[in-house]
């Protein structure tokens, strides 16, 4: 966009560009994501719930300049959740299969758009180099690695780091990896 003095301002960051956010940890109702500069970019609103045994959450996403809600994580029948943007549009549906140990994201036809696991292999964790590997969530698209979720990681204060610097391709929406980093942390 040409600016008065005529040279090209570059276009304003989404909330969502980046390949690193921080995010708080389970606790609070209004949990904050900044991003890999430091920048608040994100406020996740979860509503108060009662105990329960399957892990249903509902939580909406507001851009932090804005106040605008940007996209909302609904729960649907037994442990499955959408994803739907501002205007209801669904983005991606969540299933849990509890005895993987797994998320899996599925688009509107029901194909698999990424996966969120905790993987009990030492070897592939070990080469990610983030700690213990019953703190981390692996995100993967198509089986190829995508990102990690270092739940409450020493280096950040105990904050989860969704690291999605391995996915150059951007073939992982993040809206959708951020989605599946709350359901998953």
């Amino acid at each position: 966009m040409p600016s008065h003095d005529g040279h090209e301002e570059p276009e304003p960051r989404s909330a969502f560009d980046g390949t690193q956010f921080l995010l708080e940890p389970p606790g609070p109702r209004r949990r904050q994501i900044d991003n890999e500069d430091g920048e608040a970019v994100l406020l996740v609103v979860l509503p108060r719930r009662g105990p329960s045994l399957l892990p249903r959450r509902l939580a909406a996403f507001y851009d932090v300049r804005t106040d605008e809600r940007l996209i909302e994580l609904r729960p649907e029948r037994g442990s499955t959740h959408c994803l739907v943007d501002a205007e209801g549009a669904l983005l991606a549906r969540f299933e849990l299969s509890l005895l993987a140990g797994r998320w899996t994201a599925r688009d509107s036809q029901g194909r698999a758009l990424a996966t969120a696991a905790v993987l009990p292999r030492y070897r592939a964790l070990a080469a990610l180099g983030r700690g213990r590997w019953g703190r981390n969530v692996v995100l993967s698209v198509a089986g190829l690695l995508a990102g990690v979720l270092a739940r409450r990681s020493p280096e950040f204060d105990g904050h989860h780091l969704l690291d999605l610097s391995p996915d150059t391709g951007n073939r992982l929406d993040r809206r959708i990896a951020l989605a599946l980093a709350i359901l998953a942390g």
